[in-house]
């Protein structure tokens, strides 16, 4: 079991779990997929370590706060940060025509809300 439905501890402090987030549910399933092959292929397992890199919260506008544990910070450059993502994750998901049409579309929507 991985992603959203399963309680993982983390394996550098076993008392704390790990975030259920989108971040780590695609990094838990990377390693399952990996995993599942070195058990076809008589490989010694991984153990799974993950690497939280934090997460951008849109505050509205042009603007965005990203947090990864005491780093806190706002403004555009966060902002800036998670259309960033947005762009890589669409580009990883979709034919890259479809993916900047769809990046686009959201940007544009930022506006519309920023305007009214």
């Amino acid at each position: 079991v991985g992603g959203d439905i399963a309680t993982v501890k983390d394996p550098n402090k076993p008392e704390k779990l790990i975030a259920k987030t989108g971040q780590m549910a695609v990094q838990e399933g990377d390693q399952i997929a990996e995993n599942i092959y070195r058990l076809i292929n008589g490989i010694p397992l991984k153990e799974f370590k993950p690497f939280f890199k934090g997460f951008v919260i849109q505050l509205g506008g042009h603007y965005a706060l990203y947090c990864r544990g005491k780093i806190v910070f706002g403004g555009i450059l966060p902002y800036i940060l998670r259309k960033i993502v947005d762009l890589l994750y669409y580009i990883s998901i979709l034919p890259f025509n479809q993916a900047l049409r769809k990046w686009f579309s959201t940007i544009k929507k930022c506006r519309r809300i920023k305007a009214n």
